[in-house]
């Protein structure tokens, strides 16, 4: 039997890596709520431990919504639970696959806040009606007559 090369010893350890993202990374991210993949990834940024403060400022959302993507991620063996209350990634997805996943999401968003129409404030006719004296409440260029309250 002849001992194993280094240069064979890598290639299976480049093969399994790549497995196991494909095979067991990937399709578990693909099933987290967006509200779970932004509490993975506000841990993940915080150098893969991180206290409940640290997560809310990172994450806009409501108290219980963030509870509940934490404990279904402690659930789901995506994070673990530390006595000292802070909650650490497990390796179950890697650091780095959290940040490539939650930048492609990000990206996607910076695109969809560029192109979303802008608001424009509501602008009034504002016409006088002297018969009733006072002035039309509808939107500026309404089609047909005005209208008061």
């Amino acid at each position: 039997m002849q001992p194993v090369s280094q240069m064979h010893a890598q290639s299976a350890v480049a093969e399994a890596e790549a497995v196991y993202r494909y095979s067991v990374e990937l399709p578990t991210w693909h099933t987290l709520s967006e509200m779970e993949q932004r509490v993975l990834q506000a841990v993940s940024a915080d150098g893969g431990t991180a206290d409940p403060y640290q997560i809310a400022k990172r994450v806009q959302g409501a108290p219980s919504s963030l509870k509940t993507a934490e404990d279904r991620l402690i659930d789901k063996a995506c994070l673990s639970a530390n006595d000292d209350g802070t909650v650490s990634l497990t390796g179950f997805i890697g650091a780095g696959t959290i940040r490539e996943l939650a930048g492609r999401l990000g990206a996607y968003i910076e695109a969809a806040e560029a192109i979303r129409p802008r608001t424009v404030a509501f602008q009034k006719c504002n016409a006088y009606m002297p018969r009733v004296q006072a002035y039309c409440v509808l939107g500026r260029g309404h089609a047909g007559g005005h209208r008061s309250k």
